[in-house]
């Protein structure tokens, strides 16, 4: 009878694998892990193991076994589990950390919210928006994306492309705001014509009276 798989401790090792795979530095980790920098460099040397919730979040995170990122005491097919890694065709050969960078704007150009990404995509709606905000996506989550988006979503050259002959958001705003302040400008100047003539014209209390004929002296 086989000897029941027992947990020896963490393997910082593998955590470090995945985390230069995702071009990540031990900085980033710990931010969206909510941990201090020092505390993931205490994880991947083995000075210290994360507590569970952690391990939780590392495999929602990086879509591996939870069981691939702690050691055996017997020889387990769990340690030949690969790396995960972009399966697309057409995303595979484009490095991994230009990808994580147009993530992010290959969503906003589909103009859907995070809610709306989420009905096709299976990540949640909160992960969605921190990556339409500009966090880094894994390997995994792209190509969840890219799995329930289809050709749609376009994280390549051809989409940076489209960004630059776009016209700049920030102009946009900026020539907005112009077009405002002109608005304002011209109506603050007839309120201020209209203040004048109401101040040109006598009030009630002082209403014009006629002269008296004077008479010629003698």
């Amino acid at each position: 009878m086989a000897r029941p798989v027992r947990y020896t401790g963490f393997n910082g090792k593998r955590l470090l694998k995945l985390r230069r795979q995702e071009r990540w530095s031990q900085g980033e980790l710990g931010e969206k892990l909510g941990v201090h920098r020092a505390t993931i460099v205490r994880w991947e040397s083995g000075l210290a193991e994360p507590p569970d919730g952690a391990v939780t979040q590392l495999v929602d995170l990086f879509g591996v076994p939870r069981d691939w990122l702690f050691r055996y005491d017997e020889e387990s097919v769990l340690k030949k589990v690969p790396l995960p890694r972009l399966e697309d065709e057409s995303l595979k050969n484009i490095p991994l950390r230009k990808l994580q960078r147009w993530t992010g704007p290959a969503l906003q150009l589909l103009g859907k919210s995070a809610t709306g990404l989420a009905l096709k995509v299976d990540l949640s709606i909160k992960r969605i928006q921190e990556i339409l905000d500009g966090h880094r996506p894994t390997s995994q989550e792209i190509q969840a994306f890219r799995e329930g988006l289809g050709a749609d979503f376009n994280p390549t050259p051809t989409l940076m492309k489209k960004i630059t002959t776009r016209p700049d958001a920030s102009q946009k705003k900026i020539e907005a705001l112009e077009r405002r302040v002109d608005e304002l400008s011209a109506q603050l100047t007839e309120l201020q014509a209209t203040v004048q003539k109401l101040l040109e014209q006598p009030g009630p209390g002082h209403a014009i009276r006629p002269k008296a004929n004077r008479r010629p002296s003698s």
